[in-house]
């Protein structure tokens, strides 16, 4: 949690794009300080980094693939200007990774990056995750599945697994009946819960699918989110004609 870090003197400097619209070039919020690059003009005709994320749009747009290596000179263009005072990279996700495996070999910084996911369905991007890999310090995965599976296929120096946390003070129960009817689900019955972007790693079509093949008739499933593939699963939901069972609440807030 960067902001607990920050309490405990802990430096951070973000480096990320800028959204579409008006975010600022740079900011300090909760102590954190925030460098945004843009890496298309006019801004709002960049593709890459919003909505389904980078791999999404990559894999989906044309325009995006277009922007890749823009996106990618901006990026360590900015991070190259930071990270003189800095001890350590901390990188997440394949683009910010290569370049971190860049600066490192101007810099000499070690990096270390954080794996949420091991399916790379694309040899291009297996390809450069072997590299990541092999010049990453560290690495951390975030459960001992996303670890098995990795180290099948590649070789890191060190690792370790590092569960998400979870501040209770901030996610914690509330009563069912008022959680009922902030996301306009039914009081008579049992509910399927679960939220995300709606994207394919998320894999929301193998639960529509399972849905299908549910009898019981006092059982239905909210699907919270939003997300590129909004038509699609809305779509799939009626062909099988599981309006009753299925619904979409929308996205949820945090609070």
């Amino acid at each position: 949690h960067l902001k607990e870090c920050a309490k405990l003197g802990i430096d951070y400097d973000i480096i990320m794009p800028h959204d579409t619209e008006d975010s600022k070039g740079f900011e300090i919020i909760d102590k954190i300080r925030i460098h945004r690059f843009q890496y298309f003009f006019p801004r709002s005709m960049q593709r890459l980094a919003y909505n389904g994320g980078v791999i999404h749009n990559f894999s989906n747009k044309f325009s995006a693939k277009i922007q890749m290596p823009l996106f990618l000179a901006s990026f360590f263009l900015k991070a190259f200007g930071q990270i003189k005072e800095k001890n350590v990279m901390h990188a997440m996700f394949l683009p910010s990774e290569l370049v971190a495996v860049a600066l490192k070999k101007l810099t000499g910084k070690p990096f270390v990056i954080w794996v949420q996911r091991t399916v790379y369905t694309q040899k291009v991007f297996r390809y450069l995750k072997g590299i990541v890999f092999k010049n990453c310090d560290y690495v951390m995965f975030n459960s001992t599945y996303t670890r098995d599976v990795t180290l099948k296929e590649f070789k890191p120096k060190k690792h370790c697994v590092l569960h998400m946390g979870l501040d209770l003070n901030y996610f914690k129960p509330i009563a069912m009946n008022q959680c009922r009817k902030k996301l306009g689900l039914p009081q008579d019955k049992k509910v399927i819960f679960t939220v995300g972007r709606f994207v394919e790693k998320k894999g929301f079509e193998y639960l529509i699918d399972a849905m299908s093949k549910v009898k019981t008739k006092n059982l239905i499933c909210a699907i919270g989110g939003a997300g590129p593939l909004d038509k699609k699963f809305k779509q799939l939901v009626k062909e099988k004609g599981l309006e009753n069972k299925i619904i979409f609440p929308g996205w949820v807030s945090n609070k």
